[in-house]
């Protein structure tokens, strides 16, 4: 009877530790680690090889295996401002990379010309950088305008590309990013008034070599790459076999587009946001600080050589030790349990068709840009010898010129599109199509590919004309490499992992789960509101943190 009064009360003990331990205050950092063009099946194929961060993190932490970036269109602006807003392009206004105005005109992202976004260090007739096109308030907003304890939090996003910083700054973080024309990181004044000393003080210290030379991570006949690169062609290997020009001329212009394709440009990213963390993390235990890092190098290499390839493959290994010593760094200066880590990506990628085609599978094709425009111009000028049309494919999107639809009554713009739609069904690599207005009034399934191109229309900025390719077909105005723009598994299944230590870890949760979910998660563990369109719940496994035995 002792004995089992003794047992109950030191269950009960127990019971009081972790929960007192489980109700503790949030965390003082989140990292968001964030692996531009990411496929789930090649990570999960390099799970037994990794031996770093990435590793840590799958075996430490909680791993959503059936994680999906539910987008139409999945890119990497709208992939990160799905991540920060945890809502739709339909919302938050990111349908893409970029898109056409009703007067042709190309709209990036990430571009604002507003006075008062100038770059830091770039030619005054650069356009300028802000959020402004982002139309909702994010998780990074919240954290900020919201702060749990009553202090000032901080929120950083750091990347080799702006408009994945930007979209995860969203409108009162602080975006960093790589400026390819400076070969040093910057910003905007929409971010900050003049840069951080500390940002100045980093650029000063790392100065881009003239060259570099990649050195593999392992012996190329090994285990390492033959069971993640079944179809790997002897031209991947270029980038190893002399020293790489880190920048060069383009159309007259110095850019330092080579460097980024590196492991050394991935350091150079991770040494960045050491610096933010050392330079930003307050004192006051109370103050919270978040910080986005975008691994913008995977999408440079994945578009060029594709995700199966030995570059990209050696390149996420050489991540994976990078991150370890990044993960070493910060646990120095944070107790682990107060540091929440994430890992994902915005997005898969397509198998390069050519590839498939060689191996056997027929459907896989390449449709160049080139000849669907010409196809539609020539179709529309039989309809209606007197236009000569204005016309943009940007897939999934048809752009038609408003000066050209202006000038047709209803009936015969009816017609057009109809024609422009019958065009496009003539190729065996279009699916289906549809008018802005007919995919807006369809009812689909949720979170089947036809939802997923529905839910990212945006007035003034999805095309007149949405098609969607066929599986493992592509179209694209490159005659080599990949791309991600299908709503197929390839393009949308990611990784997704968190980890706490001592309360978000050690799990395998195999049910479907949505990127669009990690704000709302981001929000609990944070004890922040999450953002205003926000309507998913947070993941699950993680409300109430269960106690792990």
């Amino acid at each position: 009877m002792k004995h089992s009064v003794r047992r109950s009360a030191l269950f009960l003990l127990l019971n009081i530790v972790c929960l007192s331990n489980l109700t503790a205050g949030a965390p003082r950092l989140a990292v968001i680690l964030v692996i531009d063009q990411l496929p789930y099946h090649v990570f999960a194929s390099m799970h037994q090889n990794l031996v770093g961060g990435l590793k840590k993190l799958v075996q430490s932490g909680i791993n959503f295996t059936n994680a999906y970036a539910p987008h139409g269109l999945p890119s990497t602006a709208t992939g990160h401002a799905a991540f920060n807003t945890g809502t739709f392009a339909k919302d938050h206004g990111i349908i893409a990379n970029s898109w056409y105005s009703d007067n042709g005109e190309r709209i990036f992202a990430d571009c604002d010309n507003s006075p008062h976004t100038k770059i830091f260090g770039a030619s005054d007739t650069m356009a300028g950088k802000s959020a402004h096109h982002l139309m909702v308030d994010g998780i990074s907003d919240t954290t900020i305008m919201y702060p749990s304890s009553g202090c000032a939090n901080k929120v950083f996003a750091l990347s080799l590309k702006s408009h994945p910083a930007i979209m995860c700054a969203g409108h009162l973080g602080k975006a960093l990013w790589f400026d390819e024309q400076q070969g040093k990181f910057t910003s905007s004044h929409a971010f900050f008034e003049q840069l951080p000393q500390w940002l100045i003080q980093f650029n000063n210290d790392h100065i881009i070599p003239d060259s570099i030379t990649w050195c593999p991570r392992h012996c190329f006949s090994s285990c390492f790459y033959k069971n993640v690169c079944p179809s790997a062609r002897i031209d991947d290997l270029s980038l190893f076999e002399s020293p790489i020009k880190t920048h060069d001329k383009v159309n007259g212009i110095e850019t330092y587009k080579n460097y980024l394709k590196t492991p050394q440009a991935t350091q150079l990213l991770f040494d960045a946001a050491r610096a933010c963390i050392e330079a930003e993390l307050s004192c006051n235990r109370e103050e919270q600080l978040i910080v986005w890092i975008s691994v913008s190098s995977t999408d440079f290499i994945g578009h060029e050589f594709g995700t199966q390839s030995i570059p990209y493959v050696d390149l996420i290994y050489h991540i994976d030790c990078q991150f370890k010593k990044f993960m070493r760094f910060v646990t120095r200066l944070v107790k682990s349990s107060d540091v929440v880590w994430i890992l994902s990506s915005d997005h898969g990628s397509a198998p390069v068709p050519e590839l498939l085609e060689q191996e056997g599978y027929h459907s896989a094709h390449r449709i160049k840009v080139t000849e669907l425009e010409d196809a539609i111009r020539k179709a529309a000028q039989h309809l209606n010898h007197d236009t000569t049309l204005s016309t943009t494919v940007s897939a999934p999107y048809v752009y038609i010129a408003k000066n050209n639809l202006n000038t047709i009554d209803a009936q015969k713009r009816n017609a057009l599109f109809s024609t422009i739609q019958e065009t496009l069904l003539k190729n065996a690599c279009i699916k289906r199509t549809w008018t802005y207005e007919q995919l807006k009034n369809a009812v689909f399934d949720p979170y089947t590919p036809e939802y997923n191109l529905q839910q990212q229309l945006y007035p003034g900025r999805s095309g007149n004309i949405i098609f969607q390719t066929a599986p493992y077909c592509l179209v694209s105005k490159y005659t080599s490499g990949t791309t991600h723009e299908s709503p197929y598994n390839y393009d949308t299944h990611v990784p997704l992992v968190m980890y706490q230590k001592g309360f978000v870890e050690r799990k395998i949760i195999n049910e479907t789960v949505l990127t669009l979910q990690v704000a709302p998660t981001i929000a609990h563990l944070m004890q922040v509101p999450k953002p205003s369109t926000c309507t998913f719940s947070m993941l699950p496994g993680i409300a109430g943190h269960e106690i792990l035995i």
